[in-house]
């Protein structure tokens, strides 16, 4: 009898046709823990990050790998926080958005610098990508944008206060 702590053997697929055999995904790794491992063994192109599939769905990060089963497909998308990552100005809005500089680990600094906890989260991968930009205390407003296709515009609005911005990035 095999312990369900022994770690298991999952197969993920490429479009190619190339596979990658993992044999080290504990039954309570995650979606995010599979894709890290996957980095490890075959890196994602620079700029990129995979997304895991069941069949036509893409599983979302929290999900533990064991209960889908043991056969994923993987895709190859931009990185949206990669492609957000730099200096932004406002084109319009009020000033909370003055100074904004997103790093390429998510988190961000603007409010001409009185903010320096906020953290990046992708909602939706491009084309149509959508990100929250929201602080790390409790009761943050959300700040939720729309990137164009080109990467370097952002429209946006508060849910809780109503306001609105237009965002584009600096070279």
């Amino acid at each position: 009898m095999t312990s369900s702590l022994a770690p298991k053997e999952v197969t993920v697929s490429f479009l190619s046709g190339d596979e990658v055999t993992l044999d080290d995904i504990l039954s309570t790794d995650t979606v995010f823990e599979l894709r890290e491992k996957l980095q490890k063994k075959k890196p994602s192109p620079d700029g990129t990050v995979y997304r895991i599939m069941n069949e036509a769905d893409v599983l979302k990060d929290d999900i533990v790998v064991t209960s889908m089963g043991n056969n994923f497909m993987a895709v190859v998308k931009p990185d949206l926080i990669k492609t957000v990552a730099g200096k932004w100005r406002k084109v319009s809005g009020d000033h909370y958005f003055i100074g904004l500089e997103i790093a390429a680990d998510g988190s961000y600094k603007c409010n001409s610098g009185q903010v320096t906890d906020g953290i990046v989260r992708v909602f939706q991968d491009p084309p149509g990508g959508k990100l929250n930009l929201r602080r790390a205390v409790p009761d943050a407003n959300d700040h939720n944008f729309d990137l164009d296709e080109t990467g370097r515009r952002m429209t946006g609005h508060c849910p809780q206060s109503g306001c609105r911005w237009e965002l584009e990035k600096v070279d």
